[in-house]
């Protein structure tokens, strides 16, 4: 009986000697004495090298990514640029597009947004033209792609101005995401 005791505690004490703790994951404080996540971003050149254009989709925030079935990935922006970029990387003024989808195939990007009038449009709006969308993150459920849709309306002024007025989910069929329908996942009453 003891002797299984002590194989227990043998193991135990292996097992918590050999654990390690990441260096990136260590909470640090900072100069105040503020304790602060540890992790670091640090550049990946293959990506900064994939995401340097200098026409179509340039740049966007609030990024995701849906890898699809077929194996292409699919790249979800908010606010983006799809413009010209100029040779010493300034772009014309010009508005922001609400969001922006594009789909990458090996080294290849393609934007999937649309012009009207000489205007870039937005992959989909809300019926409210005071609204639009910022994309979220998405799933894949049989031939259909579902992605979250944040609803959003100014609000204010400033440059966070704006105000969320629910969450939709959009469903586009796949292989060639084409928007099917959006229903409301979520309301707020604001």
């Amino acid at each position: 009986m003891k002797s299984s005791y002590f194989l227990v505690a043998s193991f135990i004490a292996i097992g918590v000697s050999s654990c390690q703790k990441d260096p990136l994951s260590t909470p640090v404080p900072d100069e105040l004495g503020t304790v602060k996540s540890a992790i670091v971003a640090q550049p990946v050149p293959a990506f900064n090298q994939l995401f340097t254009r200098y026409n179509d989709w340039s740049g966007g925030d609030q990024g995701y990514s849906i890898r699809l079935p077929d194996g292409r990935d699919l790249w979800l922006f908010g606010d983006s640029f799809i413009d010209t970029v100029f040779a010493d990387r300034t772009r014309p003024p010009g508005p922001l597009v609400r969001n922006a989808y594009v789909m990458q195939q090996g080294h290849q990007l393609t934007t999937l947004n649309q012009t009207a009038g000489g205007a870039v449009q937005p992959i989909i709006a809300p019926q409210n033209p005071n609204e639009w969308y910022w994309p979220g993150d998405g799933f894949i459920s049989g031939n259909s792609l579902y992605i979250f849709q944040q609803r959003l309306k100014n609000q204010g002024s400033g440059v966070f101005g704006f105000a969320q007025t629910g969450v939709d989910v959009s469903r586009f069929s796949l292989p060639n995401i084409v928007l099917q329908n959006v229903a409301p996942f979520l309301m707020t009453t604001k």
